[in-house]
């Protein structure tokens, strides 16, 4: 079979003969450095390869590989080729700059040009003053309608400056748009849309493609599609929890009683009437036990039909936005349109909590939400630190995809991973003698720690029940994490701990610092104080018995990985680079056991010790 080679550019033609190697062709592969490590030339020639043949890519890609320019480097010449975009996707703030500034290195080494711009979520580009971070569509709308937003305003009109201000905001992350954009009188988001519309490159958070309510509408507007789309899945460990995020709903009491005051001051009396239909179905379906509810039980529970019940409010809804920025009504209809709308792949679940009843509709199958977009797109490539095992996030999602997995870069020898089976969390051995030896046991492997430590632990309980007894045995200052830190917050902790010699942050496992938060060159050492397993409660078995069903693997995919992925993310905190130098200490008699330790990544040497102290001692000497 010939090959025609008139169709193929050359590193195409080379894959094909099973000659291509990219040491010899970074230049044409828009290599951003003049080095390029091993791992980096593997990576660069899997995406290539799923990128000509139109497939998908799932890579485990440990921190400080450069998985960004990798990736980037032949996305970027495929689309350039192709008339394609790239969509790199991104869950953190903080990872904008870095493509951006990957994508600035390609122009100035390669001097070739293509427009990227940087788009995070709406209420987070929003120029007016206080906007709530709750309900802000409903805000954003009444303000647009009502002509009460000059940002708005003043764009819509075609201020002279718009065009000046995208070509001079080129490359620039999405914070620097919103100053810039907001400081002209001119509403960022609508600046940050208008660039979408030439850029080459888009960085922008998963939902833009993922959320099916958002997704065609912003396509539309940026004059995309989907099958001329690269798409880079950065962090993608996160992408299913954040799916069935996105496609869960929920109905409480609180909300109702907010829906019902708001409805009686408008003197909306069939609406009034219509929640509290709501009211009584959701009271009957609920008891203090957390029980499996069927869908059409609360459908029958409602004195009215459902669908009926869900315009009546929605119109509801409008007629208060006339009034004021923001409708609590919105949301009991938002909920009763998904109940309706929402089957195969989720579960429906309540409970009688201390606040009142609740009803969710629980989303378990994030691959059913994902489908379209991988199944429309040009290609697509999916990667993280904590991809691990890759198969297991290609099966969730759904996606019939090549994967790989590589070894950290860093130096094994700044690394050391000890495992001390000498407590557990086990909620059958959980006591406060359990706790005060789980302290004594983190201030004794502290103590040989020289520089910041931190210590994660399974749940915010767990962490309080620990935290009394170790604060009588170790003098060092300690950082307690709290739920629902602002961003500000957060980073001043950070700071703190990095002023430090010898600060401790105690956190928990599934919270920012456990895997959200970067804190390069500040940990000597990582404490995992225990298994953070989920809460076997109605939802975990739920989705246990799903990927049973599906993969005969529910034990494994819907319970015990990722559990350890979010001890390798805990792990990550450490070291940052190839200067950094750390210990790892795996708390936890479970870790241990067959299960949980071939879990472990490969490139882990693991010492079993119970005598952590003098191997803590040389280590560090």
């Amino acid at each position: 079979m010939l090959l025609r080679s008139h169709t193929l550019q050359p590193e195409l033609l080379l894959y094909k003969m099973n000659l291509y190697n990219p040491t010899h062709h970074a230049q044409g592969m828009l290599f951003p450095h003049e080095a390029i490590r091993d791992s980096q030339k593997e990576l660069m020639e899997l995406v290539a390869k799923s990128l000509q043949t139109h497939s998908h890519v799932v890579a485990h890609a440990p921190t400080g590989l450069g998985k960004t320019a990798a990736v980037l480097a032949p996305a970027i010449k495929t689309a350039m080729d192709e008339d394609l975009t790239v969509f790199f996707l991104t869950s953190r703030h903080t990872q904008h700059n870095i493509v951006l500034e990957t994508a600035r290195a390609i122009k100035e080494k390669h001097n070739v040009k293509f427009p990227c711009t940087s788009l995070i979520g709406k209420k987070h580009m929003c120029g007016q003053e206080g906007a709530p971070s709750i309900e802000f569509h409903d805000y954003c709308k009444h303000l647009r309608d009502h002509g009460e937003c000059h940002f708005y305003e003043n764009y819509m009109k075609g201020d002279v400056r718009i065009e000046l201000l995208k070509q001079q905001l080129d490359g620039k992350p999405a914070n620097e748009i919103v100053n810039e954009a907001a400081n002209a009188g001119l509403c960022p988001y609508e600046i940050s849309m208008s660039a979408t519309q030439h850029a080459r490159v888009i960085v922008a958070d998963y939902y833009y493609l993922f959320s099916d309510t958002i997704r065609d509408a912003f396509l539309s507007k940026s004059k995309k599609e989907l099958d001329k789309s690269i798409i880079i899945v950065d962090e993608a460990h996160n992408l299913p929890q954040r799916l069935r995020s996105v496609y869960s709903a929920q109905l409480s009491t609180k909300m109702l009683m907010y829906a019902m005051k708001e409805a009686k001051k408008f003197e909306l009396s069939r609406p009034v009437a219509t929640l509290s239909y709501v009211q009584d179905a959701l009271m009957a379906v609920t008891s203090q036990e957390e029980k499996q509810v069927d869908r059409a039980t609360f459908e029958r529970e409602l004195a009215m039909p459902l669908g009926e019940a869900a315009t009546m409010l929605s119109a509801a809804a409008e007629v208060v936005r006339e009034e004021q920025q923001r409708s609590s009504i919105s949301g009991v209809a938002r909920f009763l349109d998904a109940w309706q709308e929402r089957d195969e792949g989720f579960t429906r679940i309540s409970k009688q909590e201390e606040a009142g009843a609740l009803l969710r509709l629980v989303c378990l199958d994030p691959g059913l939400m994902a489908k379209d977009v991988f199944d429309q797109c040009y290609a697509s490539i999916l990667m993280s630190g904590t991809l691990n095992p890759p198969d297991m996030f290609k099966d969730i999602l759904g996606l019939k995809a090549k994967t790989a997995s590589y070894p950290s870069p860093f130096p094994e020898e700044n690394r050391k991973v000890l495992l001390v089976p000498l407590t557990t969390t086990k909620y059958s051995k959980r006591s406060q003698d359990m706790y005060a030896s789980i302290a004594d046991h983190c201030a004794s492997i502290i103590h040989g720690i020289p520089g910041p430590t931190a210590v994660f632990f399974p749940s915010y309980a767990i962490r309080n029940s620990v935290l009394g007894y170790f604060s009588k045995l170790s003098a060092r200052p300690v950082l307690i994490e709290q739920s629902g830190m602002s961003t500000n917050e957060k980073q001043g902790m950070i700071d703190q701990l990095a002023g430090s010699k010898d600060g401790v942050l105690f956190g928990v496992s599934a919270g920012s610092f456990g895997e959200g938060v970067d804190m390069p060159g500040v940990l000597k050492g990582v404490i995992i104080a225990g298994l953070p397993l989920t809460r076997p409660d109605l939802e975990t078995e739920a989705l246990i018995n799903l990927y049973q069903q599906k993969f005969s693997k529910g034990w494994e995919y819907g319970y015990t990985l990722p559990a350890m992925s979010k001890v390798t993310q805990n792990a990550g905190r450490c070291i940052r680079s190839e200067s950094d130098k750390g210990v790892i200490v795996l708390l936890e008699e479970r870790f241990g056991w067959p299960t949980y330790k071939k879990s472990l990544p490969k490139d882990w040497k693991v010492e079993i010790t119970t005598d952590y102290e003098p191997a803590i001692k040389e280590f560090f000497a």
